[in-house]
């Protein structure tokens, strides 16, 4: 065994080295999904922009063109009334249905990666042995029977020729 497979072998027997280990003993004081290393950003909360063609500002929605302007105080409080509404029932409804809707996210997304890590991955694997198995039985069979009917075929149409005459003894034009 030469160095580097001696040294890649002994990386990976015996136990992980402490850093590597995952941690799956829960202490209260620690987040739960820190033991499963994400943290939480409180400040962006859609780091991906997933959520960017939900952004509805007041401008998005009302506009007054030039000529048909309302009276100041009321645009204005209708600005007001608007984004403190949106505000307060979006924090309304997710104080009220944001835990079980993530309750029922997980259990949704944990049956969905069951399903296809233990269901859905190995029929697809066990259809594509499968259909190699089909195929090669197909390639036998091409190879048998078609193979060699249309190499006959070819060999006996191969050797005619076709000549274009007209009968008027006109050249022939395309």
């Amino acid at each position: 065994m030469s160095t580097s497979e001696q040294n890649l072998s002994d990386e990976f027997e015996g136990e992980l080295p402490a850093e590597e280990k995952p941690r799956l003993t829960f202490t209260p004081d620690v987040p739960l999904a820190i033991h499963y290393g994400h943290k939480l950003d409180m400040t962006d909360r859609d780091p991906v922009k997933m959520n960017d063609h939900v952004k509805v500002f007041f401008q998005d929605v009302f506009a007054e063109p030039d000529g048909s302007h309302s009276i100041d105080g009321v645009w204005r409080t209708s600005f007001n009334t608007f984004v403190a509404t949106k505000y307060w029932c979006y924090r309304i409804i997710t104080a009220i249905c944001g835990v079980p809707t993530a309750i029922l996210c997980g259990i949704y997304f944990a049956c969905l990666s069951f399903d296809y890590i233990w269901c859905i991955m190995p029929c697809l694997r066990a259809y594509v042995i499968e259909l190699q198995c089909l195929g090669k039985l197909f390639s036998l069979c091409v190879r048998t029977f078609f193979d060699p009917f249309f190499e006959s075929v070819g060999r006996i149409f191969g050797g005619m020729r076709i000549s274009h005459a007209r009968e008027d003894n006109k050249p022939f034009s395309a």
